[in-house]
Order: C-alpha cells, then sequence, then structure tokens
C-alpha cells in the first residue's frame, strides 16, 4: 500500500487484517533505498510518501515501482483522498499513475480517493478500480486475490468428456435439466419426481429398500459423511467462487458462511 497520510494507513492496516489479506513489510534494503529518495517517508508497509508528494510528484512513480518490483506485491492500494479529485494536482496524479501501470500491466492497481464522477471515471479509464471507502478497497483487493488464486489452482478432477446432444427450445424445469445432464453422463443425486402422497411414499420405500446407504454399517457411513465435510472443504475456495458466480454473493461470505456451514452440517449428521 502507498499512502499520502499516516493515519489513514493505519486504519487501512486494520481493515487488511480484519479480512485476512497479508501486508508483508518491503524488504529492509527497499526501506533504506526509499529512505534515501525521501528521509521522513515511512517505508515499510503501508509506505507513507507523505505529502510531499505534491512537491515532487516523481516520488510516486519511485515509490510504487520499487513496491511492485523489489517488494513483489501483485496487488497495490493507493491512498489519495482529496487531492486526487484538485484540479491543480489530479491532471499531474494521473500522468504519474499512468506510467506505474503501464510498466506494471499485471499489477492490480486499486485507488482510495475522493473526486467527481467524471474524475472517477477517467482514472477508471486509466485502468485503475477506485473506492472513496479503504474498507471497501481492502475487500476488493481480499476478493481479488481469491478469485485469482482459484483461478490458477489446475482442475482437481480431468473435464468430463460429454457426447453433443440437442438443448429443448424452452427453458428445461430443474428436473428435465437433471435428466439432459444425466443423458449427457453428468450424474446427480437420485430424486423422483411424485403428483401424489402415494407415489411419494412408493418413492420412498424403494429407495428404502435398495439398501445401498440404508444397509450399509453405520461407521462406514459415517466415514462417508466425514470424507464428504472433508471435500468441501478441501474445495472451499472452488466452491465459493461457483457460488458468487452464479449468484452475486461476496466471496468471503460464500466462502465463510456457507462452504464452512455445509460442511459443518454434514460432519454433525456424520
Amino acid at each position: 500500500m502507498i499512502t499520502v497520510s499516516g493515519g489513514a494507513g493505519v486504519i487501512i492496516s486494520d481493515a487488511a487484517e480484519e479480512v485476512g489479506l497479508p501486508m508483508p513489510e518491503m524488504p529492509a534494503a527497499s526501506q533504506a533505498k526509499l529512505l534515501e529518495l525521501l528521509p521522513f517517508a515511512a517505508p515499510r508497509n503501508p509506505v507513507d510518501v507523505t505529502a510531499q508528494y505534491l512537491n515532487e510528484m516523481s516520488l510516486l512513480n519511485s515509490f510504487t515501482d520499487t513496491l511492485i518490483t523489489e517488494g513483489r506485491y501483485t496487488s497495490i492500494l493507493g491512498f489519495f483522498t482529496y487531492t486526487a479529485g484538485a484540479p491543480s494536482i489530479a491532471p499531474r496524479l494521473r500522468e504519474q499513475l499512468k506510467l506505474v501501470r503501464a510498466k506494471h500491466p499485471d499489477c492490480l492497481f486499486v485507488l482510495c480517493l475522493i473526486a467527481s464522477r467524471e474524475q472517477i471515471r477517467e482514472y477508471e479509464q486509466d485502468g485503475f478500480t477506485v473506492f472513496e471507502d479503504p474498507g471497501r478497497a481492502v475487500a476488493a483487493i481480499q476478493a481479488m486475490g481469491r478469485f485469482g488464486q482459484a483461478f490458477a489452482k489446475s482442475a482437481s478432477l480431468p473435464a468430463p468428456t460429454v457426447a453433443a446432444f440437442s438443448l429443448p427450445a424452452t427453458t428445461p424445469s430443474e428436473a428435465q435439466a437433471k435428466t439432459l445432464l444425466a443423458q449427457a453422463g453428468i450424474a446427480s443425486a437420485p430424486e423422483m419426481v411424485c403428483d401424489s402422497a402415494d407415489a411419494a411414499v412408493a418413492a420412498a420405500r424403494a429407495a428404502f429398500e435398495d439398501r445401498r446407504w440404508s444397509g450399509m454399517a453405520p461407521a462406514q457411513r459415517k466415514r462417508v459423511l466425514i470424507r464428504f465435510a472433508d471435500l468441501i472443504l478441501q474445495h472451499g475456495d472452488e466452491l465459493a467462487l461457483t457460488e458468487t458466480l452464479d449468484m452475486g454473493k461476496p466471496v468471503k461470505y460464500a466462502r465463510g458462511v456457507d462452504v464452512n456451514s455445509a460442511s459443518n452440517c454434514i460432519r454433525w449428521y456424520g
């Protein structure tokens, strides 16, 4: 993180700790290098370039470049508050930020600033994600990091080979969709659609008398359920990402609440 306010750096550090976002220190040699450029800077992390950057805007370029190249950070949060919207400062700030952005296109840059909608749109067009609230900026970086980790993982199982098949002209029901998937070789839990109480009882009786589950020894059923709960946690990031992509829930809640609750529930019944 690079900031122009030491107090804001403390607040953002606390927010990062709350969501589990690591903020490792800059290497000692890099800290010394930054202090040579600005003796009264805070070079650890957050890196405080102080208000001196208003007088020497190139410091922002030098400090941020050192953060990325020597600190090896894959994401940068820049806190510039109202100075990023000041007419006398914003154009020069954008120029320096664009220089750094061009040198490090694979780095995630998130800016925390106060500016007009038009100015914010300009920063976004330059390739920066912009937030006014530093807490939301931290949460966004943490979520993007989880997405990146999930996308970087190799698939735990090979993708299934599915034969071509035709979809119906209208949107299928859930049961119809599962039938289509089964025909393509993608299994789901057995189920039966019943239109009467008698049919439901008959289906339940047939399932019970199948004995593949009910006839299993209790200790064996326990092992299956515990293994199921363990696998949910093992693939927690993938499941949370799937849930977020499906319905938009923040990934930290999908991971911290949904995944953990599902695993705990199944483990309890085991």
